[in-house]
Formats: C-alpha cells, sequence, structure tokens
C-alpha cells in the first residue's frame, strides 16, 4: 500500500476470489490484473475483464465474484482518492455517472504503477493517471444515495439505534408497523441488499473510519457489535482483502 495527500494505492488479492458487501468513504477507482470480475453495486451488476476500469462513489455497496484459469489467482488494484481529492482537482464536488469506463491503456498504467516499486516518479505518474481519468470518465453533479438515506432512517426511527449497534430486524419491523417479510422485501428493493448484509457492511465500514482513527482492533470489535475481535477479523478481510490491525498500522 501507497499513499500520500488523500491517495492511496492498493493491491489486493483476495483468498475468496471475491469481495462480500462493503463501501467506502473514498471514490475508487479499481482494474483487474487478471481473470473475470462478476460485479454487484447497489442494484446494477455487471461483468468486468482486463480493458476496463471501475469506478465507485463514497457510500456504493459493492461486491463481486471472480475466475480466472488454473494456474491464477485473481487479485486488483485500486486508488482510493478521499473525497476533497476530486473537489481540489475539480474545483467542484461530483461522482462519477457510469461504474465502467472501458480504457484499456488507462488500466494497463494503474497495474503497473501498483506492481512497481515505489520511487521519485510515482507520485508524479499517479497524478497524470487520474488527468486522463477524470477527462475520460463521466463526471456529473452528486446526487447523494436515497437508498442509503432511506436505510438509515428505517433503522434509526424504528429503534432510535445508529446502524453499527446490533440489529433486531423483528424489533425494527414491528416500531414500522410491519411484518418481519414486509420489511425484509421493502428494505431489499429499497437498497438491492437484505437488512443483515446491508447492517454488516455498514457495520464494517464503520470499523474501518475506526481503525484509522487509532482505535485498537479490539476496541472496535467491541464498538461497532461483534462477538470479539476474531469476528471482526474474519468478516473485515473478506471485505476488504486486508486485516484491521493493517489497517490500523496504515494510519501511524
Amino acid at each position: 500500500m501507497w499513499s500520500q495527500d488523500g491517495i492511496e494505492l492498493f493491491v489486493a488479492a483476495p483468498a475468496s476470489g471475491g469481495f462480500t458487501r462493503h463501501s467506502h468513504d473514498e471514490y475508487v477507482i479499481s482494474a483487474n490484473v487478471c481473470g473475470v470480475e462478476d460485479v454487484q453495486l447497489d442494484r446494477r451488476q455487471f461483468t468486468l475483464g482486463t480493458d476496463e476500469l471501475t469506478l465507485y462513489n463514497p457510500g456504493e455497496v459493492q461486491s463481486c465474484r471472480t475466475a480466472v484459469g488454473d494456474d491464477e489467482r485473481w487479485s486488483c488494484v485500486s486508488l482510493y482518492l478521499a473525497p476533497e481529492v476530486l473537489m481540489r482537482r475539480l474545483s467542484h464536488s461530483a461522482e462519477f455517472q457510469e461504474p465502467v469506463l472501458t480504457a484499456p491503456a488507462l488500466r494497463a498504467e494503474l497495474v503497473r504503477l501498483a506492481l512497481s516499486p515505489v520511487d521519485a516518479t510515482t507520485p508524479r505518474r499517479l497524478e497524470r493517471l487520474l488527468d486522463a481519468v477524470f477527462d475520460q470518465a463521466a463526471l456529473g453533479p452528486r446526487r447523494g444515495s436515497s437508498e442509503m438515506a432511506q436505510a438509515h432512517a428505517w433503522i434509526r426511527d424504528g429503534t432510535g439505534q445508529e446502524p453499527w449497534e446490533p440489529l433486531n430486524v423483528g424489533r425494527v419491523a414491528a416500531h414500522l408497523g410491519w411484518s418481519r417479510e414486509t420489511f425484509t422485501r421493502r428494505f431489499t428493493q429499497a437498497t438491492g441488499t437484505p437488512p443483515y448484509a446491508w447492517h454488516l457492511q455498514a457495520r464494517l465500514l464503520q470499523a474501518r473510519r475506526l481503525l484509522r482513527q487509532g482505535h485498537s482492533p479490539a476496541e472496535v470489535a467491541t464498538l461497532v457489535g461483534f462477538t470479539d475481535q476474531a469476528h471482526l477479523h474474519k468478516h473485515f478481510q473478506a471485505a476488504y482483502s486486508i486485516t484491521p490491525a493493517q489497517i490500523r498500522a496504515s494510519t501511524k
């Protein structure tokens, strides 16, 4: 992992052959090193090879399954951009309007950057790559996530809790005057994700924030409602292909 001024470059090779549902506070520009990736992004689904860049906005819920040849292991490289990076470069707030940009040359340069040793040329090469991506990608005004806002509202209005506290679907449904089945169906229609899966990724995102603030993995496990540190470790690594301890160490 390399980071500087709100930009992080990261290589992931999940052992499970994909990522469980998760989201980020950052914009993410990602490329496959090899293989094929079937992506679900909120309520959209698409398949990626090795000619495309994927472009994710903060808060979007993403998961994927991957396939590679017999002698290969799927991996991807990602650039994480803090929201202020886009504001600084574009002089206005914006988001990616489309999640896929077919750009073989840009994808190849991102992979080269991630797999080459970091040296004095790395920051400038990243700057040129970002300029090219912003020039070619469809950017527009931030629309916000009405689905995420609705999900937060249902949970807060139903139980008076924050999303990362333990969730009781039956209790939320009862507070809203719905059956458990009706709540689950409406929630899934609105967000593209069943309540428990959505709740898990919200807790993992909160865990990521707390780890970056310097909290220990054991503290974070308690704060976001996991049984213990090992329980957090299992789900966190499946979602982000990095351990809680590694995230915390990267912020020191």
